[in-house]
């Protein structure tokens, strides 16, 4: 049965509707307002409020109002935060808005979006009970000093029905054309068929589990070999979902520029079938802004100035394609001088399917809040690469500080223009020195930073008055700005600083580093995955599955499926050099004898061959040895290093030197969990080998000993939560690079004696037959036998 209504009936909620009609103006992220509400702050606020005003005051009153427009039949809903009736039976509609910027300006400003929610919600509870006039309070709330500010106007139900006309025509003029779309996106929906005449081994099992998933509102892991094409597995049914009312949007989120690019290509191959469904691929604001040095407002950016007076146009010509992609947003957004990051954040609005970053849905500073903040919806996630979330996910609920950063924003504030600013900066690089002795001590500690919050929150409410009263231009500007957003993320986390939380202290590199660290933020993102009706994560290698289950809180009745390779068994050796130690303290002691494999390994066959290594410090260390004067093996090789700042366009050409038949032997030298490590794809002759040196345990760290410890303490097994479980992955992922078709043939080379251990060894995947080796002869003989072989078809 499908949950959607027809198309010819459309249905919007007043924030929505006012925010498009009303619009106007300059873009300015930095105007406050409610922008670092948390909903949960905000929810708090709210009751409290609601609570205060006594006999006669209705708190939370839905309304609903239905429009005909010329044949469409537009729906309009929402929440009214309370109607007070009082005994002279008058009656008084209240908005409330919470804050953390300068209430006075706020209140003074009169903002035409607020005024228009009330006076929208004003006139359909007036309309509904014929009442000629009601008042209208709107009400501001600072969230820190719980000041309230109350602004009331007397308003008639002639002018309220005037002003609920325009905007409502306003509306209509883009709904008839929503409308009209969405008839021809639901008709392509239901013809378009699957992009190729046949499945791939498994890709059709994927496929059936990801639409009964969304259609019973569950979730889904699925762990499946690279190369069984599971981006079109997991888009083909949940667009057919979104085409029988089971979903309203899918998000496809990725780790990687590479798996947006992925996605993209899926797309492309359904619409050449037919398919009609608009898509927008989310980037960076850092990555896509025209203007990187330039402040958010429109007297420093051209591109924000007048931006909502000029987003309506650049949202028609758009919407003449499907594909919203970087380069049209980008080129539409010059054409029509408008911001092109906010003009892809309108976009997602009307896309059905918004392509980007975990951190749209995870991330509590970054997410589409326009989205998220409202409970659950029809929304599909399709968590891409699922085995990065976990790392990511402790990035976003963590948060740090550096005392040079003060010290650097407090050198460029004019401590005559700007005396609070200046002041409260000395306060914060006092508390930073009052501290060393903490910091030079290192470590981490389960108490919150106490002696630091005070101070910074001083700075950020200085900062708040100083940013509402209007963008100043001086060169300072952009370092405030940045340091303001890194310390109200600091205090939000410290806000949430929990048994799960430690604090870091590093006095390394001539500063002083403190750093909030989450070791387990499942269930934050258990509530980021209650917001849809359905979850889909999938990824070549989420073993063990525990493991997933756990640090990511998924559900205990979620589906599952695990994939076999579709691969011939033959068309893949995989060798274990058991003898060789690669622990840090004997990697000095082992070099000499691990360059020798290395040589042995690549020098057999002619070919492509990428060597792994835990570290770049231990790959420069062996790539050393390896080119050492006088090593026959290895002369007219080409030799390829990965670099820890190596730009886009150096990435794309080290991976573009992999070509087929090469003049010479090609040895590229690489990361584990790098670039080159995960979502590569070099197929066929491209690649003969992968030598993975180590189990690719994460660097020891304080943050890492504390996950130890916590999991230790929860499931007994910290040790391979912290270090054992990601190590691995990064190998089998490194591993993954190899065979990526039927015709693909080549072999793999781990290197570590703790490859015999149990708790390594049982993570290999179950359709691998690794042979143990002793000794380099052994690895000639077995490299010998295997390309002795007739290519497996």
């Amino acid at each position: 049965v499908s949950e959607r209504p027809p198309a010819s009936h459309l249905r919007i909620g007043v924030r929505e509707l006012v925010s498009h009609a009303l619009r106007a103006g300059d873009l300015n992220l930095e105007r406050l307002g409610s922008a670092f509400t948390s909903p949960v702050d905000a929810i708090r606020a709210h009751q409290k409020l609601q609570a205060a005003r006594g006999d006669g005051y209705d708190p939370e009153v839905a309304v609903a109002y239905t429009v005909d427009g010329d044949g469409l039949e537009l729906l309009i809903t929402g929440r009214i935060d309370g109607v007070l009736t009082l005994p002279s039976g008058d009656v008084i509609i209240e908005e409330i808005k919470t804050t953390r910027g300068d209430i006075d300006a706020l209140a003074e400003r009169e903002e035409p979006t607020h005024w228009g929610q009330l006076e929208v919600y004003a006139f359909i509870y007036a309309e509904a009970r014929n009442l000629e006039t009601v008042t209208g309070r709107l009400t501001y709330y600072h969230l820190d000093t719980e000041t309230v500010r109350e602004v009331e106007r007397s308003l008639s139900l002639a002018e309220l029905r005037s002003r609920f006309d325009a905007i409502v025509d306003r509306y209509l003029r883009w709904a008839q054309r929503i409308a009209a779309w969405t008839l021809d996106r639901d008709r392509s929906v239901e013809a378009v068929e699957f992009p190729f005449d046949t499945y791939r081994p498994g890709q059709r099992s994927m496929a059936v589990s990801v639409y009964r998933t969304i259609e019973e509102g569950d979730q889904l892991v699925v762990q499946a070999p690279t190369g069984i094409g599971k981006t079109q597995a997991a888009l083909f049914p949940a667009i057919k979902a979104v085409g029988k009312g089971l979903a309203e949007k899918i998000f496809y989120l990725t780790a990687r520029t590479t798996g947006r690019g992925i996605a993209e290509g899926a797309l492309d191959e359904l619409h050449q079938r037919g398919l009609r469904l608009k898509s927008v691929t989310l980037t960076a604001k850092e990555k896509i802004c025209f203007n990187p040095d330039k402040a958010c407002n429109g007297e420093d950016c051209e591109f924000a100035r007048g931006f909502y007076d000029r987003l309506d146009q650049a949202l028609a010509e758009l919407f003449d394609h499907d594909a919203f992609t970087r380069e049209r947003v980008e080129e539409v957004a010059r054409r029509h001088r408008v911001c092109p990051f906010e003009l892809s954040l309108e976009l997602a609005r009307w896309a059905e399917v918004i392509i980007g970053d975990y951190n749209y849905v995870f991330d509590p500073r970054t997410h589409l809040r326009r989205f998220f903040d409202e409970g659950k919806r029809p929304f599909t996630f399709l968590v891409d690469e699922a085995h990065n979330l976990p790392d990511r996910a402790r990035d976003m609920y963590s948060a740090e500080l550096c005392k040079k950063d003060v010290l650097r924003v407090r050198r460029s504030v004019d401590k005559v223009l700007q005396p609070g600013l200046w002041k409260t900066l000395g306060a914060l690089q006092r508390a930073f020195l009052s501290a060393r002795p903490r910091f030079e001590e290192g470590g981490a500690d389960p108490e919150p930073p106490t002696w630091l919050t005070p101070a910074l929150r001083k700075w950020v409410g200085e900062v708040e008055g100083y940013l509402d009263r209007g963008p100043v231009p001086d060169a300072a500007h952009a370092l405030v700005v940045e340091l303001f957003f890194t310390a109200s993320r600091f205090l939000r986390v410290a806000e949430r600083f929990d048994e799960r939380y430690v604090t870091v202290y590093d006095a390394s590199r001539k500063d002083l580093r403190v750093r909030l660290f989450c070791t387990d933020p499942s269930e934050d993102v258990a509530q980021s995955f209650a917001k849809a009706r359905a979850s889909i994560l999938f990824s070549a290698t989420l073993t063990p599955f525990h493991f997933y289950q756990t640090t990511l809180g998924l559900d205990d009745e979620l589906h599952r499926l695990a994939l076999p390779s579709p691969f011939p068994k033959e068309n893949l050796l995989v060798l274990v050099g058991e003898r060789i130690a690669t622990t840090f303290r004997r990697r000095d002691d082992t070099r000499a004898e691990l360059t020798d494999w290395l040589r042995a390994f690549v020098s057999h066959k002619p070919g492509n061959y990428l060597i792994f290594f835990p570290s770049y410090a231990y790959l420069s260390s062996v790539r050393e040895e390896f080119e050492s004067e006088g090593e026959a093996d290895t002369a007219g090789m080409e030799v390829l290093v990965q670099r820890p700042d190596m730009a886009e366009d150096e990435r794309l050409d080290f991976l573009a030197r992999f070509d087929v038949n090469p003049e010479r032997p090609l040895v590229g030298f690489a990361v584990m969990g790098g670039f080159f490590g995960e979502g590569i794809d070099l197929v066929g002759e491209r690649l003969d080998g992968v030598a993975i040196v180590g189990v690719g345990l994460p660097g020891l760290s304080p943050e890492r000993d504390h996950m130890r410890d916590h999991f230790e303490r929860t499931n007994g097994a910290g040790f391979d939560y912290a270090y054992a479980y990601p190590g691995m992955n990064r190998v089998l992922q490194a591993a993954g690079r190899l065979i990526r078709s039927d015709s693909d043939r080549g072999t793999v080379l781990l290197i570590d004696e703790r490859f015999r251990q149990a708790r390594y060894r049982r993570q290999l995947p179950p359709d691998w037959e690794p042979r143990y080796l002793e000794g380099v002869s052994d690895l000639e003989e077995a490299l010998a036998d295997f390309w002795a072989v007739e290519t497996t078809m």
